[in-house]
């Protein structure tokens, strides 16, 4: 039977995308001027949990 992903990490994994979802709608040239930071810090986080996850799995299937 093929190991079936860990819930939590499936959660943060969605949530790192649906951060970069708002990250591209705040791509535009008028929020890049105005909010260069808050479009920084949603990429940052979605980075952070893809990290996260990648570290989570990596440890999970290293115990197999």
């Amino acid at each position: 039977m093929t190991p079936r992903p860990i819930t939590d990490e499936l959660v943060c994994l969605k949530q790192a995308v649906d951060l970069l979802k708002v990250a591209e709608d705040l791509v535009q040239p008028e929020n890049i001027e105005n909010y260069p930071g808050a479009i920084a810090s949603v990429i940052r986080t979605a980075r952070t949990l893809v990290e996260e996850v990648i570290e989570a799995l990596t440890a999970h299937f290293a115990k197999r």
